[in-house]
């Protein structure tokens, strides 16, 4: 039994030796890729979102903008989605929006909802209340991480 905070399901855009080995060294991390979850190489979204993150109870993480939409997946329909926007995202930069994520003290707002990371904020959207937006200009401890990326 794991006792990370956050279990995370890594989408097959973001799967990379670097990434995966950066993540893991986040204590409160239990990484597994869509592969290590049971699921072929370019699995369809709705699979892994609609069913994907309820079985195995994880948050896919994905740096899929363009067809994981916040209009298509609701928050608190599924286990959670958690977006890098990057063009290319290399493993400081997951791994830096990752951390802020968890340092944001908003990380339990992950779990069932969406979650966009970009190089200004992080927002997580959920159906119940109005987005949480963290910006890390506001916070300086934050944005010096993402500006070491």
């Amino acid at each position: 039994m794991s006792t990370a905070n956050l279990k995370l399901m890594v989408d097959y855009d973001l799967i990379d030796d670097d990434i995966l080995a950066k993540l893991r060294t986040l204590g409160s991390l239990d990484v597994k890729t869509t592969i290590e979850c049971g699921y072929k190489p370019y699995t369809k979204d709705p699979e892994l979102i609609w069913k994907g993150t309820l079985e195995k109870k994880r948050i896919l993480l994905t740096a899929d903008k363009n067809t994981i939409k916040v209009s298509t997946y609701t928050p608190c329909k599924h286990g959670g989605i958690i977006v890098i926007q990057h063009p290319r995202p290399t493993p400081e930069l997951v791994y830096a929006y990752i951390k802020v994520l968890l340092l944001s003290g908003q990380k339990k707002f992950a779990k069932k909802h969406f979650t966009r990371i970009n190089k200004d904020r992080l927002k997580i959207i959920t159906h119940e209340q109005e987005p949480v937006i963290v910006e890390f200009d506001s916070q300086p401890n934050l944005r010096k991480i993402i500006n070491r990326v």
